[in-house]
């Protein structure tokens, strides 16, 4: 659905607050018992789990793993139940990595100089903005499915010139 692959954009953007709010809305357009309910639900406890409410996730993975129809979501949930219940590694503060959050102009307003195409990154003027509906900020930019059938159409058509290339050639030297 456009919900669940607006969730997928947004959880690979890093946003795991708005891909959450995108999988609660998918959840309720499809069955949580199929496959692609299953795949929602496997998603909304990452992004659970990676916008620190790891309790919230670890209640899914037990769900979809003892009452889930379908083996590989299971299978998928146990798994990453098994990773998250794993000793955390203990990392010293000045052993961490930070990354700065460019949602923000002004965040990244030291590095414009070396990121920009020639514009100058402006000042917020001190207006508050309107904050973007997830809509607006991932709806329009979500990618299309793969079409695999047309794939699979393709390496079929392929296979079979293939073999007739062969039993050509195989015919020619039976003489």
């Amino acid at each position: 659905t456009k919900m669940y692959d607006s969730g997928v954009y947004a959880y690979g953007r890093g946003m795991y607050d708005d891909a959450v709010k995108w999988f609660k809305a998918a959840e309720d357009e499809t069955s949580e018992t199929s496959l692609l309910g299953g795949r929602i639900q496997i998603y909304k406890a990452l992004a659970l789990d990676a916008y620190g409410q790891g309790d919230k996730a670890l209640e899914i993975y037990k769900y979809l793993e003892s009452v889930h129809p379908e083996k590989s979501i299971r299978k998928q949930a146990e798994e990453l139940r098994f990773i998250l219940e794993a000793p955390k590694m203990e990392i010293a503060a000045n052993e961490r990595v930070e990354v700065p959050l460019l949602r923000d102009p002004d965040s990244f307003a030291p590095y414009s100089d070396k990121w920009s195409t020639g514009a100058k990154a402006s000042a917020s003027g001190g207006r508050k903005k309107r904050e973007k509906t997830l809509e607006e900020q991932y709806g329009q930019e979500a990618r299309e499915k793969f079409d695999y059938e047309k794939l699979r159409l393709g390496l079929q058509i392929c296979g079979g010139v293939a073999i007739a290339c062969g039993v050509a050639w195989y015919s020619t030297t039976l003489r």
